[in-house]
């Protein structure tokens, strides 16, 4: 206040609409480069499985869950499937060994516990069928004296 007469600093429409598009910028920057980072050393795997299953659309996702501190290390191989892979068992498997095989080839798997691959065929306008294998990576500890 100056003299008892009120002063008001008005911000120009213009200045807030340019501060949101910086921050949006910002924002989406910074997203990219978690994702980025957070899955460049599973391309070449999702390279390795498009290359083998054309039209798979790989998606590949590690680690641990954030909120259940002390859970499994989990390594997710999601791939679209031609076949319904619940009534195709044949198919499914030789997929699954398949995507295994590139999976231990293209990755270190020594910071997971299990591998999970999931199979999905979705049919235009209807029920997604999908089916997991989980597959343990860790040899089982041997019994201590106790049995624990």
């Amino acid at each position: 206040m100056t003299d008892g007469v009120r002063t008001s600093r008005a911000i120009s429409g213009s200045a807030i609409v340019t501060g949101m598009f910086v921050f949006g910028i910002i924002a989406t920057g910074m997203l990219w480069t978690y994702w980025y980072y957070h899955t460049a050393p599973f391309i070449p795997l999702q390279q390795a499985i498009a290359a083998e299953f054309p039209g798979a659309s790989p998606r590949i996702d590690g680690g641990q869950r954030r909120m259940h501190k002390g859970t499994p290390a989990q390594l997710w191989v999601i791939v679209k499937v031609q076949f319904h892979p619940s009534e195709d068992t044949a198919k499914a498997r030789q997929a699954v060994a398949r995507i295994e095989h590139l999976t231990r080839e293209k990755l270190d798997l020594s910071a997971y516990e299990t591998l999970t691959i999931r199979l999905f065929r979705g049919d235009p306008e209807k029920t997604i069928h999908s089916r997991d294998f989980t597959i343990g990576l860790k040899p089982p500890q041997p019994l201590n004296a106790a049995g624990l």
